[in-house]
């Protein structure tokens, strides 16, 4: 089923960016064979596949939602006809919340952004779609505190915020030693509490409280995990998947944090030229799709709508995941990249071409006119 869904994924994805056109096929099948990630996730059971394809449908609902505009202004009553797209997005909203949590802060983009397009468009559906993803957020907390009592979405905040942001974040300033015993300690502090809300509460507090004491460098280091979010090559995926090495041994990723990049060139160094040629060629193609994503965003005026959503939700995906940037956590949006970068590759060679077209036939007008000169 997985493997059905990325393949879905896959084409549609490419209706979105090329509809059917067949000239981009063999750059598009260069890219994504350079994407292994694409092809372990699918074949793990894990819900990053199920999470790529809602993603995916989603931003074919902003292609469509953007491509109907004008029978939506047309059809000056609301109606769930030509709504009908606003109220696929929201619904494959919250079935992406329902699947990851990392989704359900985008809410704080969602609905500033619903408010504003209702204020220039006067569609009511902009705001009473919003009903299903607070909805489903208000139920699932009103659950969870009955559970728990607290309102808490997920654990993952606190678990990431701790074991991972924090924990790597005093690896880099202090050494695995200090990390592990700053943690330790929190985790044996706030343990004497007597319920799960007040545990909760006292591991984010003190957690929150080391990181800013030093917002600046925190805020510096979190933005070294969002730049490796798109460049990481994804040695633990192949590793793990082939299982290449036993099962919790150190990776690339805390040999990083922990000694720095001499140490994980030195670690990359033990695990054979085979696999670290394969990597270094995943790292170039990835600089390809970014580079090439970036000049379909900001490059030309059309796809806007679906460009603006593209990069506010890369941009988020990038951000909430911070220093555990990892090639996993690039999978949901991975699709997008490797058809942006054929688009915005393909736009500036053309571009460059029609310039040297028109200087090469200016200079020959130039010559015709006054031959003399």
């Amino acid at each position: 089923l997985q493997i059905l869904m990325s393949m879905v994924s896959i084409f549609i994805t490419y209706r979105i960016f090329f509809r059917d056109s067949k000239r981009f096929l063999l750059p598009g099948i260069l890219l994504l064979l350079t994407t292994p990630a694409q092809f372990i996730y699918a074949s793990s059971i894990m819900a990053e596949t199920l999470f790529q394809f809602l993603i995916v449908l989603m931003a074919w609902s902003v292609s469509q939602l953007s491509e109907n505009l004008g029978y939506i202004r047309a059809r000056r009553k609301n109606n769930f006809i030509a709504d009908r797209h606003i109220w696929l997005f929201m619904l494959l909203f919250t079935l992406g919340m329902a699947t990851k949590p990392v989704l359900y802060p985008f809410l704080v983009i969602i609905i500033p952004l619903s408010i504003l397009l209702f204020i220039k468009s006067r569609r009511r559906s902009y705001l009473f779609a919003l009903i299903l993803p607070l909805l489903w957020i208000t139920l699932y907390g009103i659950r969870n505190y009955h559970r728990t009592s607290s309102l808490q979405y997920s654990s993952i905040q606190t678990t990431n915020m701790l074991n991972y942001n924090l924990r790597y974040y005093l690896m880099d300033q202090y050494g695995s030693e200090a990390a592990s015993e700053t943690i330790d300690s929190l985790y044996e502090t706030c343990g004497e509490r007597d319920s799960y809300r007040a545990k909760n509460n006292c591991l984010s507090k003190k957690a929150r409280k080391i990181i800013m004491e030093h917002p600046m460098k925190y805020g510096v280091f979190h933005l070294k995990g969002c730049a490796r979010f798109f460049f990481d090559p994804g040695r633990f995926d192949l590793v793990t998947f082939f299982h290449l090495k036993p099962a919790g041994s150190s990776g690339f990723l805390y040999q990083l944090n922990a000694h720095g990049v001499s140490g994980a060139i030195l670690f990359l160094t033990g695990e054979g030229w085979k696999l670290v040629i394969i990597l270094a060629l995943i790292f170039l193609f990835k600089i390809i799709k970014i580079t090439g994503f970036l000049l379909y965003i900001f490059r030309g005026k059309a796809d806007l709508p679906l460009r603006i959503f593209l990069i506010l939700l890369v941009g988020y995906l990038s951000l909430v995941t911070g220093p555990l940037g990892a090639s996993r956590f690039l999978l949901p949006v991975e699709l997008f990249l490797i058809a942006g970068a054929i688009k915005g590759w393909i736009s500036l060679v053309k571009d460059l071409r029609d310039r040297y077209a028109l200087s090469t036939t200016g200079s020959d007008a130039g010559i015709t006119k006054d031959p003399v000169s």
